[in-house]
């Protein structure tokens, strides 16, 4: 066994549909290190959530597996692996159909959380779909179990995607954005779709 191992079983179970072990928590829970206080993590950066311990890291992927998406996939966009030492770095495509809201408790995130089950439930059948690029660098314990995942992502462009087409302004989150920040800290409005948008800090 080694951390390439692993690292090839948790991508198989997230993609691999005539597999055993396809979107199972339970054997996605197997791959990751004994809980010790502070390990295993993850943490969709930039700005969370952040899951702690294993009852965290199962909830995480039982909402985003059996809950708020359908049919999701981290498809590996290519065959490199950046690997140093015990962490190995991949990229991936996120695709899934969004049909119920994320999380409602301490775990709520912008913007995501800002599309709620009224707004999926009034788009029929007509549910919104993802397809976004991300990075997951995973780092391995010293048995070749998961002890961190961190997962890199455009959480906005995941939100212009999933968000309903009559939606024409998103907020950003407050004292956490650098838009935000740029204008005084409090929750801004910005195009949600249609239109690039630059910003430029000047000192």
């Amino acid at each position: 066994m080694s951390n390439l191992d692993t690292l090839n079983d948790f991508v198989k179970t997230m993609n691999d549909r005539a597999g055993p072990n396809y979107h199972s928590v339970d054997h996605l829970m197997t791959l990751f290190c004994a809980d010790d206080g502070d390990i295993p993590f993850v943490g969709i950066t930039l700005r969370g959530p952040q899951f702690k311990g294993k009852a965290a890291i199962k909830k995480l992927f039982n909402q985003l597996l059996k809950i708020s998406f359908e049919e999701m996939a981290w498809t590996p966009a290519n065959a490199l692996r950046m690997t140093d030492g015990d962490t190995i770095a991949v990229e991936v495509d996120i695709s899934a159909k969004h049909v119920r809201e994320r999380f409602t408790d301490s775990f709520r995130s912008p913007p995501l959380s800002h599309i709620d089950q009224a707004a999926i439930d009034g788009l029929g059948a007509n549910k919104k779909t993802m397809n976004v690029p991300a990075c997951l660098v995973f780092t391995f314990h010293g048995d070749h179990h998961i002890r961190q995942l961190a997962m890199y992502m455009d959480r906005y462009r995941m939100m212009d995607q999933l968000a309903p087409s009559h939606w024409t302004q998103i907020g950003l989150p407050e004292h956490s954005h650098p838009a935000s920040a740029a204008v005084g800290g409090g929750v801004q409005l910005t195009s949600a779709r249609g239109r690039r948008i630059t910003i430029t800090i000047e000192d």
